[in-house]
């Protein structure tokens, strides 16, 4: 039995995970068949990191950044939730016709500075 989608209202947010090494995602790649990823919800970096990579503890390297779906929404993009067993808050981003250098920047700017994980407790 699969996890059932559910409609996600404007005024919610996704997060988008990534590095300071590798960026942030803001095209698909060839293999990319429905668009970019995301989150459903604000998640911290450790969190993001963990339904994206799944393995290894978060680092400074591990950074999120978050976007309103109505503003993804204002900009034609389309956000559906799209669960896996892997992911059940996995969100589909895509553009309705081609994702050029144009459409990659309205996706950036409709998105906040990024965050990035900061260690806290333990040992120094």
């Amino acid at each position: 039995m699969g996890i059932r989608p559910r409609e996600i209202a404007d005024d919610e947010y996704v997060s988008q995970y990534g590095s300071r090494q590798r960026g942030f995602q803001d095209r698909p790649r060839i293999q990319d068949t429905d668009g970019l990823s995301g989150i459903l919800g604000e998640l911290t970096p450790a969190e993001a990191r963990r339904r994206v990579r799944r393995v290894g503890a978060p680092t400074g390297d591990d950074g999120v950044r978050y976007a309103r779906v109505g503003g993804l929404r204002a900009a034609y993009f389309e956000v559906r939730h799209t669960p896996w067993p892997g992911n059940t808050l996995h969100v589909s981003i895509r553009y309705p016709s081609e994702w050029d250098d144009a459409v990659a920047g309205t996706f950036n700017r409709c998105f906040s500075d990024p965050m990035w994980h900061q260690r806290t407790g333990g040992r120094a």
